[in-house]
């Protein structure tokens, strides 16, 4: 899966699972401490993340943060 299609698949869903954690460089303990937040601070991190997901898609280096990212989870 691409960056660019675990961002749509993210803002499509407004679900973040861990098949698309690797690919959007987020840790599990991340993904752990979103998990446990009530709904209204849940909407507004995932509001957060989407925007800051696609400044970073918005960025020529996203290529070299995407296969950094891959690497690390292998």
């Amino acid at each position: 899966m691409t960056f660019a299609e675990a961002l749509n698949t993210l803002k499509e869903t407004r679900t973040l699972s861990t098949e698309l954690l690797p690919t959007l460089g987020i840790s599990f303990e991340n993904f752990l401490w979103f998990s446990q937040l009530s709904s209204n601070r849940h909407e507004a991190v995932l509001n957060e993340l989407i925007a800051h997901l696609e400044a970073l898609a918005a960025t020529s280096n996203i290529e070299a943060f995407t296969a950094r990212n891959l690497a690390r989870n292998r």
